[in-house]
């Protein structure tokens, strides 16, 4: 399925876990950079847009420092809804700044 389809079917509803190769999927096609884990298993993706609104409003961006977020697995192959839902969030950012010209 490609990383679109796989949107769409988040926006309608995220599950309570997503498999991990789906939110990889969508993170490599929407940021910027996707880092594997060296230890542990919290992925981090990051786009310069949110690095650029993270320091225009630190408040608003508190669990995206820098323009990087966090995405952490469960038991390494499956990611909680939470995590899916903000991730969809900040790619809704993304796609507004860009619109905008920002």
């Amino acid at each position: 399925m490609s990383a679109e389809k796989i949107l769409e079917t988040w926006k309608a509803h995220v599950p309570p876990q997503v498999d991990l190769d789906d939110v990889l999927l969508v993170a490599r096609e929407k940021f910027e950079s996707v880092k594997t884990p060296t230890r542990g298993g919290h992925y981090k993706v990051s786009h310069g847009k949110l690095r650029k609104l993270a320091v225009a409003n630190p408040e608003y961006m508190r669990d995206c420092p820098f323009g990087i977020f966090d995405i952490p697995t469960v038991s390494g192959r499956r990611v909680k809804r939470y995590y899916v839902k903000r991730m969809i969030e900040l790619i809704n950012i993304i796609e507004q700044m860009a619109e905008r010209g920002l």
